[in-house]
């Protein structure tokens, strides 16, 4: 009963200092005093002189005051600092949507073949060739940094393909001095392979390195981010070429000179990121004793579920990254732009890719709301554009419209969702490693889609065995994922004993995103109406999108 009066006694005391001091302490808090000071900004004096105000001085204020430098500390609080606590994996985002970013050098090269012909005097199609060369080692060699992020982690892994992808563009500053017996045609497709293979070092890693760093009941809206960064990526690359090109006479050097410093910083940043971040990452590799979740490789490759992924990458992702190619000429045999394809793509595709994410996160714990419902959704969109187009002989441009917009929203669907499912349904103990497998089949599927394709423009009857293949195949693909989804449990996910993070942690994932943007387009408001202004539709004089034959977005 004593202790019990000492307990009420020292509460009371505590009431009773915290009453004294509470008037200070509300004084010194948001929300208290006076409502309306008389000092307050806007309220008498000399802005009651001012005129209200109009469209012209807003867009003038935009002028004056956004297109300033950002500051230090604007720079710390956009992408955080070392040690920072509230981030909770910020830093390490930030630095992989830079990858991905980075990345986009792959699709603009697709326009940048033409440039290389002429400044290494070959003939014509051999910049095709060239970007073949870097689309294949970005595809087919994409599980070498996949193993070595699995067995020596994420810095290790970034670490070697930064080196890698320096040492194949300081080549091409000068070949002729360096190697002078590779400066042929074979040294070139050499060298860009092995940069290929280097940005799927910033492809792979940085995509699936969010996935496991951030708790598994967000991973769709993480990877709505990294999707969105890698459509971002490909159209301010696109921007970069333009302005370089526009401004310096001997654009192949300076270009080449743009390369190596984006791989070395965006490298850089990325081996510090993941450095301080290695807590987050691989925690799945430390066999844990009530780790019971836990996957072998072996397991993973002999399930049903890679059998499935390996038949999903090889027709259905296989013909995604064939569409572009295929759809532009569609669009013109109907009379359409070609650019049409591609815009609508990249407006739709995006789209597609962040609502499928974000719906993940909520219909993921529900029955049949796992991630094979979304790729079988999306394969039914694919079918449904093919089948409009390729049912009639003569496609009209209705056809083609409802195509491009089912296709567009399936194939984005389809890449959006692909990267949250291997993390959900094989975990993260040997994600890179699998990732890197199934686009190795990736690389074979793209030539076989090309198969049905006619080797020669044509006007009418040319695609229809392309469309009408994809329209019977998608379906039955679509059916395998539904009844393999069904009841799954998997696809609810593994966490691997990872800690919680901190209560508010999704807003402060998203407050270093938002001030990211204001640190590339805000403060650089030139750069980003350059950009706007080509995105809508003035790309190229002659109105089209400058991303033909490049790997979608």
């Amino acid at each position: 009963m004593l202790t019990s009066a000492r307990r009420l006694g020292v509460r009371r005391a505590l009431a009773l200092r915290a009453a004294q001091h509470g008037q200070p302490m509300r004084r010194q808090s948001f929300g208290y005093g006076d409502p309306a000071p008389p000092n307050m900004p806007g309220i008498g004096g000399e802005h009651q002189l001012y005129p209200p105000e109009t469209m012209q001085t807003t867009a003038k204020y935009f002028a004056d005051n956004m297109t300033n430098v950002p500051k230090y500390k604007e720079i710390i609080e956009g992408i955080g600092y070392p040690g920072q606590k509230h981030s909770a994996g910020g830093a390490l985002l930030m630095a992989c949507l830079l990858g991905v970013i980075q990345y986009g050098m792959v699709y603009v090269f697709a326009v940048i073949a033409d440039d290389m012909e002429s400044y290494y005097d070959l003939k014509e199609g051999d910049g095709t060739e060239l970007f073949d060369m870097l689309n294949f080692g970005a595809c087919a060699f994409s599980f070498v940094p996949g193993l070595l992020y699995d067995y020596y982690g994420a810095a290790v892994a970034m670490t070697i393909g930064t080196v890698i992808g320096v040492v194949p563009i300081i080549g091409q500053l000068d070949w002729s001095k360096i190697f002078p017996s590779l400066d042929t045609l074979t040294g070139l497709k050499v060298s860009y392979a092995i940069f290929g293979m280097a940005e799927a070092f910033f492809s792979t890693i940085a995509t699936f390195a969010p996935l496991e760093a951030f708790p598994v009941q967000y991973v769709g809206a993480v990877s709505a981010a990294v999707q969105v960064s890698t459509s971002l990526g490909a159209s301010i690359q696109s921007e970069v070429y333009l302005l370089l090109k526009d401004n310096f006479t001997n654009f192949v050097q300076v270009y080449y000179t743009y390369m190596l410093v984006c791989t070395v910083v965006c490298g850089g940043l990325m081996v510090c990121a993941f450095w301080e971040n290695s807590k987050l990452l691989h925690r799945s590799k430390s066999n844990l004793a009530d780790d019971l979740e836990q996957r072998s490789l072996q397991s993973s490759l002999f399930s049903m579920n890679f059998l499935y992924m390996c038949l999903l990458f090889l027709l259905g992702v296989g013909f995604v990254f064939s569409y572009l190619d295929a759809a532009g000429d569609i669009n013109a045999a109907a009379g359409l732009p070609a650019s049409r394809a591609t815009l609508t793509f990249g407006i739709y595709g995006a789209l597609a890719r962040v609502v499928a994410n974000c719906a993940l996160d909520y219909t993921r714990s529900k029955p049949n709301g796992g991630p094979l419902t979304y790729i079988a959704l999306s394969l039914l969109s694919l079918a449904a554009g093919l089948a409009a187009a390729g049912t009639p002989s003569d496609p009209d441009t209705a056809s083609v419209h409802v195509m491009n917009l089912f296709c567009s929203l399936g194939a984005g669907g389809l890449l959006g969702v692909t990267p949250p499912a291997l993390r959900l349904l094989f975990g993260s103990g040997s994600l890179g490693i699998i990732y890197g497998l199934l686009y190795l089949l990736t690389a074979f599927g793209i030539p076989t889609w090309g198969l049905l394709l006619p080797s020669q423009g044509c006007t009418t009857g040319c695609f229809r065995a392309y469309c009408c293949t994809g329209a019977a195949l998608f379906p039955v693909l679509a059916i395998g994922a539904l009844l393999l989804g069904r009841g799954d449990d998997a696809s609810r996910g593994y966490d691997y004993g990872r800690p919680v993070m901190p209560k508010g942690w999704f807003a402060n994932f998203f407050y270093p995103l938002w001030e990211f943007g204001h640190i590339v387009f805000v403060c650089d408001r030139w750069l980003a109406w350059r950009f706007l202004r080509h995105f809508m539709g003035f790309l190229t004089p002659d109105g089209s999108l400058p991303l033909r034959g490049a790997r979608p977005l």
